[in-house]
């Protein structure tokens, strides 16, 4: 059996010495001031408080690498893209987005991207299977700026007579069938009694005469209506795209809907109109915009 305490001994000489009696001292004093420290900031959040400031003093001296510098540039590049006043206000959040925003991204296209645009594009991209809680805020505030301006468009624009022409051509069409009998004397001329006149028209150019009077009194009823029901369209999200580009003195534009993608419905929008949409100052001219003349039948 080996005798241990040779070995004893000098392990407590060695303990012994000033040295390591200084040594060990220190260290059970930097394990107690360690134990301490620690305490006191749980407690108070002292050093990390100081810590935090060192760390923002000397920021500009440290080089910008690694994974926390990309993601603080990542969040300085999404600020930089949202406008601080395009934020969602406690108004939204109660009332709610509007379902379109919910169900499809909306994206837009202006050219050129600064002054006056000269091409905009709006359009939504559906996403059915998102939940809007899974998607950026970024996102969201963009849709709903792009939705939003979509939606000024709509009510800014006007509907061309011509596109309600189809429906008073019907209207003419239906007062003759009613008034056959009576409307013509022979087969060449209708005979008209005005005054203490009589007249002899010819029956394409009475008949050209009822669809100037029926579309004066007709197209501006049907227009509102028409713009009432694109405008609900919009709203529930049936617009799959709509474009605007310049004109002469004024803004062309044509909007698609999901249930007829291949007819579009054209519209004009004053420049006044899109300067405000847009936010840019229009330029100062005295052209007036040209008015749509009536089309016989």
């Amino acid at each position: 059996m080996t005798d241990l305490r040779p070995y004893f001994h000098k392990t407590i000489t060695i303990l012994k010495r000033p040295s390591v009696i200084i040594t060990s001292s220190l260290i059970g004093l930097a394990l107690l001031l360690t134990l301490g420290l620690a305490i006191l900031d749980y407690q108070t959040n002292f050093i990390a408080t100081r810590l935090g400031k060192l760390l923002v003093s000397t920021n500009r001296l440290r080089p910008q690498v690694g994974n926390i510098w990309q993601r603080i540039e990542a969040q300085t590049r999404t600020r930089k893209t949202i406008d601080e006043n395009e934020t969602l206000s406690l108004n939204d959040i109660q009332k709610g987005l509007p379902e379109p925003i919910r169900q499809n991204r909306f994206e837009s296209e202006i050219i050129p991207e600064t002054g006056i645009p000269g091409y905009v594009a709006i359009w939504k991209t559906p996403m059915p299977n998102t939940n809007i809680n899974d998607r950026s805020l970024n996102d969201i505030i963009t849709s709903r700026r792009i939705y939003q301006r979509g939606l000024a468009i709509m009510k800014a624009l006007t509907l061309p007579d011509v596109h309600f022409h189809s429906q008073v051509r019907t209207r003419v069409e239906q007062l003759y069938e009613q008034l056959e009998d009576l409307s013509t004397i022979s087969t060449d001329t209708l005979m008209i009694v005005e005054g203490d006149t009589l007249d002899a028209l010819t029956p394409d150019s009475l008949k050209a005469s009822v669809f100037n009077e029926l579309a004066a009194e007709m197209i501006p009823a049907l227009k509102e209506t028409e713009k009432n029901t694109l405008m609900r369209t919009y709203q529930e999200g049936r617009i799959i795209q709509l474009f605007l580009y310049r004109d002469l003195g004024r803004y062309r534009g044509e909007i698609y809907r999901d249930k007829a993608p291949e007819t579009p419905v054209p519209f004009t929008v004053s420049t006044h109109a899109v300067a405000q949409i847009f936010q840019f100052t229009p330029p100062d001219t005295t052209h007036t915009e040209p008015t749509m003349p009536l089309i016989d039948p």
